[in-house]
């Protein structure tokens, strides 16, 4: 049997769930996202927002503020573990 890995760290995060109480079961990816940076900040987030603004079509620019609080869960979520 092998031996766990030391340089790994798993957290459960319910990023179904959270998206859904946001209205939206497609921001699960962002609230990953925001957790995932919680733990490791590689980006701001406001340099993601800007990127998602700068590819989304003018159609879904509205769903911006839905991304950026999935974000922003997903965070908070690691920071309250």
């Amino acid at each position: 049997m092998q031996e766990p890995r030391g340089d790994l760290e798993i957290l459960g995060v319910p990023a179904n769930e959270i998206a859904d109480g946001l209205g939206n079961g497609k921001a699960a990816n962002m609230v990953m996202l925001g957790a995932f940076l919680a733990k490791r900040p590689r980006l701001k987030k406001e340099s993601i927002i800007a990127a998602l603004a700068a590819v989304l079509p003018a159609k879904k620019q509205n769903l911006l503020p839905l991304n950026e609080e999935a974000l922003k869960l997903g965070a908070e979520f690691v920071a309250n573990l």
